[in-house]
C-alpha cells in the first residue's frame, strides 16, 4: 500500500520519503545485522523458522518496482472507480490489486530466491541443527580433513530444483512483471 501511495496520491513530502526508502537499498546487511538479530532475540525469534522469515519481507526493492508498476497503470480506471463511489482503499482493494498480479507473482520469486539463497542470516538465527536451511548444510558437508564433493554437488541440484520449478510455473507471470514494470501508460 506504501508503493500505492507513493505513485498515485499528491502530498507534502512524497518525493523526500521515495528517496530515503531508496537509499536504505544502499546499506548493507553487515550494517544491519546486529541491531536486526536484537530485535529478533526480544521477539524471542531466535531457533524459529520465522525468525528467518519475517525480518526479510520488508524491503525497498519491493516498494520501489510496486511503485513503477503503478504509474503506468492508467489514472481512468481509478477515476471510473472513484465516480461508481469507491474510496482510496476500494480502488486500490477492487482495482489496482488485481492488475498487479504479475508483479507481486514477479517479486515473490525474487523475494524466494534471495531468501532460499541467503546463507549468514539463517546461520546466525537458527542455531538448532535441524532448523538448518538447504545452504547451511551444504557448507557442513565437510569434515576436517576433506570437502565431500560427491554430496556437495548432490544437494546443489537438489537445491535448484524448487526455482527452476517456481521458474517454470510462473514464467507468465515474471515475464509480464518485467515487461510493464517499467513503462507508463
Amino acid at each position: 500500500m506504501s508503493a500505492y501511495a507513493l505513485a498515485r496520491l499528491n502530498f507534502m513530502g512524497k518525493n523526500v520519503i521515495f528517496t530515503w526508502i531508496l537509499s536504505t537499498l544502499m546499506i548493507p546487511f553487515s550494517v544491519i545485522m546486529i541491531p536486526l538479530f536484537i530485535i529478533v532475540q526480544k521477539m524471542h525469534l531466535i531457533n524459529n523458522l520465522w525468525g528467518v522469515i519475517i525480518p526479510m519481507i520488508p524491503n525497498a526493492y519491493g516498494i520501489f518496482l510496486f511503485r513503477q508498476f503503478f504509474l503506468g497503470i492508467p489514472k481512468e480506471l481509478e477515476e471510473a472507480a472513484k465516480i461508481d463511489g469507491a474510496s482510496y482503499f476500494g480502488v486500490f482493494w477492487r482495482v489496482i490489486l488485481p492488475l498487479s498480479k504479475p508483479i507481486a507473482v514477479t517479486l515473490a520469486i525474487s523475494f524466494f530466491l534471495a531468501n532460499w539463497n541467503n546463507y549468514l542470516w539463517p546461520l546466525i538465527i537458527a542455531q538448532d541443527r535441524t532448523l538448518w536451511l538447504v545452504q547451511i548444510a551444504i557448507a557442513n558437508f565437510k569434515t576436517s580433513q576433506s570437502v565431500q564433493w560427491n554430496l556437495v554437488m548432490a544437494a546443489s541440484c537438489i537445491a535448484a530444483l524448487p526455482i527452476i520449478i517456481l521458474f517454470f510455473v510462473f514464467q507468465r507471470y515474471i515475464t509480464d512483471g518485467i515487461k510493464t514494470a517499467g513503462i507508463k501508460g
